[in-house]
C-alpha cells in the first residue's frame, strides 16, 4: 500500500509538468484602413476587404461557440481624431456587435523617450499616454474593451538613463507603467492592459497587487526564422496563459501549425503569425492564410489544451526534489511507524 500511494504522488507531481493551458485566442493587429463611401481611398488598398474578412470570420465565431478575435485598433498611431473616425467607426462597430473584442492602441516611447512626431498620440509622459487611451473612450464609446501599450519599457541598445544602475532603471520603467495601468484603469476598470516590450520582459511588469503596468505582456515580437530557439523566461508557467501573447512574423504557412503548437505549449493564450512584413510593416494587411491561422486556433481550443514543454534545464532538477521529499517523508512514516 505504501509503494502505491508513493507512486500516485510521483504520477500527480510529474502531472504538474503538463498544467493545462487556457484558450488560446487569435489576437490582429489590425492597422489597416478601410474605405468608406464618400471617402477617398486609404493608405491601405486591401483595408476594406481585410475588415470585411475580420467581421465575418467574428460573425462565424460567435454562430459557432468559438472564442471571440481580439483586434488591436489603430487608426493614426493612436487614436487619432474626429478624421480618422469618418474612416473607422463603422467597421469598429461591426466588429464589437459581432461579439469580437477590440483593443485600442497607444504607443509609450519607450518611458517617454522617443516621441514620433507625425503620431496622433505624443507619448512623453505618463498623463499624455492615459489622455490617449482616453481618446479611444471619447471618439469610440463603448465599443473598446482595453489599450495595447506599445513600446513598453527601454528601447533595445539604448541607455537612457545612464546615471541610474540596473535596479534603479527597472524600477523607474516599472513605476512609470504602473502610473499609466492606473490611469488606464481610472478610464474603465474593466479594460484589460496589453503591454508589447516584444521580447522576454521581468516578471514585475506584469500586473501583480498595485504595482506592474499589464494584464498581459507580448513577449515575442519578431520573425519566424528565431521563434523556435527563442526561450522564454522560466516564470512564464506560474502566470496564466492569458498573460502573455506572440507575433510572430514572415511565417511561411508551412510553418504555421508547428508555430501555434509551440506557443501554446510555452503557455501563451494570444498568438498571431503572419506572412507579412518583408515590407516592412507587418501590420497593414491579414496574413494571407488568415482563415487557416483561425481554423488552426479553433480546433485547438475543441481539442483541448496542448501540454506545456517540460521546464529548461535550469528549472527541471525541482519536480525531481519534489519527489525525493514525498518518497522521503513516506518512508520516514513507515520506518518511525516500524519503530
Amino acid at each position: 500500500m505504501k509503494k502505491i500511494t508513493a507512486l500516485s504522488s510521483l504520477v500527480l507531481l510529474f502531472g504538474l509538468l503538463q498544467l493545462p493551458a487556457h484558450a488560446v485566442q487569435l489576437v490582429v493587429p489590425a492597422y489597416f484602413a478601410p474605405s468608406p463611401a464618400n471617402l477617398p481611398p486609404a493608405t491601405t488598398p486591401n483595408g476594406t476587404a481585410d475588415w470585411n474578412t475580420l467581421i465575418t470570420a467574428q460573425q462565424a465565431q460567435r454562430a459557432n461557440n468559438q472564442v471571440p478575435i481580439v483586434a488591436i485598433v489603430n487608426p493614426n498611431t493612436g487614436a487619432g481624431d474626429a478624421g480618422d473616425r469618418a474612416y473607422y467607426q463603422q467597421v469598429y462597430t461591426d466588429f464589437a456587435n459581432a461579439g469580437g473584442t477590440l483593443i485600442g492602441y497607444v504607443p509609450s516611447g519607450y518611458v517617454g523617450q522617443s516621441i514620433n512626431s507625425s503620431a496622433s498620440c505624443q507619448a512623453s509622459t505618463v498623463a499624455a499616454v492615459v489622455g490617449c487611451a482616453q481618446a479611444y473612450q471619447t471618439l469610440y464609446p463603448n465599443i473598446i474593451s482595453g489599450i495595447f501599450v506599445d513600446e513598453f519599457g527601454i528601447q533595445a541598445n539604448t541607455t537612457p538613463f545612464p546615471d541610474l544602475n540596473a535596479d534603479e532603471v527597472t524600477d523607474l520603467v516599472t513605476n512609470f507603467y504602473t502610473q499609466i495601468y492606473d490611469g488606464i484603469k481610472g478610464i474603465d476598470a474593466n479594460w484589460t492592459v496589453f503591454g508589447n516590450p516584444g521580447s522576454n520582459a521581468p516578471p514585475g511588469f506584469l500586473r501583480q497587487g498595485n504595482s506592474g503596468g499589464a494584464n498581459t505582456l507580448i513577449t515575442y515580437e519578431d520573425v519566424a526564422a528565431n521563434y523556435s530557439a527563442n526561450r522564454p523566461s522560466d516564470y512564464v508557467n506560474s502566470f496564466p496563459s492569458s498573460t502573455f501573447g506572440n507575433f510572430v512574423l514572415q511565417a511561411p504557412q508551412s510553418s504555421l501549425q508547428s508555430i501555434i503548437n509551440t506557443a501554446v505549449s510555452r503557455n501563451v493564450g494570444y498568438i498571431f503569425v503572419t506572412d507579412d512584413g518583408a515590407d516592412g510593416n507587418p501590420y497593414d494587411e491579414l496574413p494571407t492564410y488568415f482563415a487557416n491561422e483561425l481554423s488552426i486556433v479553433n480546433n485547438i481550443n475543441q481539442a483541448g489544451p496542448i501540454a506545456q514543454q517540460v521546464p529548461e534545464p535550469d528549472t527541471w532538477p525541482m519536480p525531481i526534489v519534489g519527489v525525493g521529499l514525498i518518497l522521503a517523508i513516506r518512508y520516514r512514516k513507515r520506518f518511525t511507524a516500524k519503530g
